[in-house]
């Protein structure tokens, strides 16, 4: 479910060594890189084929200002209105895969076409 993803998405403390660099040059035990790979900037996400998601995931997601790619597909539980919510709030955000979601009113194509800060002028 959303547990998982909301998780992920929450804003981490950062030490004073990393925020001055300091830790690039540091040789990393393996037991530790993966705690250290869970801190890097989340650039793509992908998390296509999950029924349980719902539009508190998407919510979390909208928090990760470095995402260049998010998939979506086949999320039923993820409304279009979220995804367009999301969006709106991504600024680095150039691929957005959103097929086999949830059905409202409207499509996202079509909140997408009327959004004068998203559409090209």
């Amino acid at each position: 479910g959303d547990k998982g993803i909301i998780a992920l998405c929450q804003p981490r403390a950062v030490s004073e060594s990393e925020a001055n660099g300091e830790d690039e040059q540091t040789v990393v035990a393996p037991s530790k890189r993966r705690r250290l790979a869970s801190r890097l900037p989340l650039n793509v996400l992908r998390v296509d084929n999950l029924p349980k998601l719902t539009d508190k995931s998407v919510e979390a997601i909208s928090r990760l200002e470095s995402l260049f790619v998010l998939d979506l597909h086949g999320c039923p539980g993820i409304t279009p209105s979220a995804v367009f919510r999301a969006i709106r709030m991504l600024p680095r955000l150039i691929e957005v895969n959103a097929k086999e979601i949830a059905t409202e009113t409207r499509s996202l194509s079509s909140l997408l076409r009327e959004d004068t800060k998203i559409a090209p002028s």
